[in-house]
């Protein structure tokens, strides 16, 4: 079977998340069980048009929103005629495949951006994005099969119009080979570690106002960012906010790294957090409680699914409870140990092989119906 994937991004754009990382782990097991995978998405500075990695052929056309356009023209001017199935990897703004491709499909949504729109974007583009994602995409793509990451997911998409009968949910995977626990012993000091774009909607500002308050009970803390700055020109907009706090010591800005250095800053480390307004499944949450990490974040319908509340980590209400939260762990290191083993055992839950097997399945019945 020749499967395309159209994507915003691909595994190799520098600003690549979980979502490129999902099509990617999974796409292996498609080429490793025999079929042929294509991925179309846009150009990044210093990318090759085309390339193959791990047996993925991909196709880059157009930037960050002309691919929109030159994502479709490319598709029927070289590809429609050499697919059978077509994966669209969704997040937000659809590339709105059933204008153009009648093939069998797939669309994989990883959450919904909503009232985010209004957090990352100014008017009207933020109204604009909105009314396409929770107005004109859910008719568009009504005889459409969904792949959900999360019953949080679904419930959203459905609240948005989206056609109940035809959203399964696959939860993500897990690459053990490289989140496991370290052979080395912790770091001395406590390390608190966040992945994930440095962008609006994750708060991290009200991540750094928890931090202060936990920095001041626990002066032997430090906090690690760890992802690429989502802001024109790449800036970081949150170092005044450190500076004011007198933080600068006590918090490191990573930007992207390599799967080895961040494998490496989350094994040293102790606790994961989060205070993100949005998320479809959390799957750094599960990267980080392989490497023995219990979290502590902000309640999200789809972090409730990700953790085990009190077990694999907390789940706080406010930013107080948060805090006062993430200060009792670092104070009680006995249950400390205990949340991380038990982290690590629920990890072990989740592989790709699974979720690519649950999304193939998907696929070849779309195949079917539709021959």
């Amino acid at each position: 079977m020749r499967i395309l994937i159209i994507g915003w991004r691909d595994i190799m754009h520098p600003k690549a998340g979980g979502m490129e990382l999902v099509a990617y782990e999974e796409a292996k097991y498609f080429i490793k069980w025999g079929h042929e995978v294509i991925w179309l998405t846009q150009r990044f500075k210093g990318c090759k048009r085309k390339e193959k990695i791990d047996g993925i052929n991909i196709i880059r056309v157009g930037g960050d929103y002309s691919t929109y356009l030159m994502a479709p023209l490319y598709y029927l001017s070289h590809l429609r005629d050499k697919i059978d199935v077509l994966i669209e990897n969704n997040i937000g703004l659809p590339y709105f495949t059933p204008f153009f491709c009648w093939k069998p499909k797939v669309v994989i949504t990883h959450h919904l951006i909503k009232d985010m729109y209004f957090v990352e974007a100014g008017f009207p583009l933020s109204n604009i994005c909105y009314f396409i994602e929770n107005t004109l995409a859910p008719k568009l793509y009504w005889n459409e099969q969904f792949v959900a990451v999360s019953e949080a997911t679904k419930k959203d998409m459905i609240v948005s119009g989206y056609n109940p009968k035809k959203i399964s949910i696959v939860h993500n995977g897990l690459n053990h080979e490289i989140y496991k626990p370290g052979n080395t012993l912790k770091s001395k000091k406590f390390h608190l570690v966040y992945v994930g774009g440095i962008k609006k909607y994750k708060r991290i500002d009200i991540l750094l106002d928890a931090f202060e308050k936990i920095e001041s009970e626990v002066p032997n803390v430090h906090l690690d960012l760890i992802g690429a700055f989502d802001y024109v020109g790449g800036k970081n907009p949150y170092m005044s906010q450190v500076k004011r706090y007198r933080l600068e010591k006590k918090v490191t800005f990573h930007g992207f790294l390599s799967d080895d250095e961040k494998v490496r800053i989350l094994q040293r480390g102790h606790i994961f957090v989060s205070a993100s307004g949005r998320e479809g499944w959390g799957l750094v949450i599960l990267e980080a409680n392989a490497c023995g990490l219990p979290a502590v974040v902000l309640d999200l319908p789809a972090f409730r699914e990700s953790i085990k509340d009190g077990k694999t980590g907390l789940i706080a209400n406010s930013v107080d409870e948060f805090a006062i939260g993430i200060i009792g762990l670092l104070k009680d290191e006995n249950k400390l140990r205990k949340m991380s083993k038990d982290a690590i055992d629920w990890s072990k839950e989740f592989n790709w092989e699974n979720s690519a097997r649950q999304v193939l399945k998907i696929i070849e019945d779309q195949n079917i119906e539709q021959r």
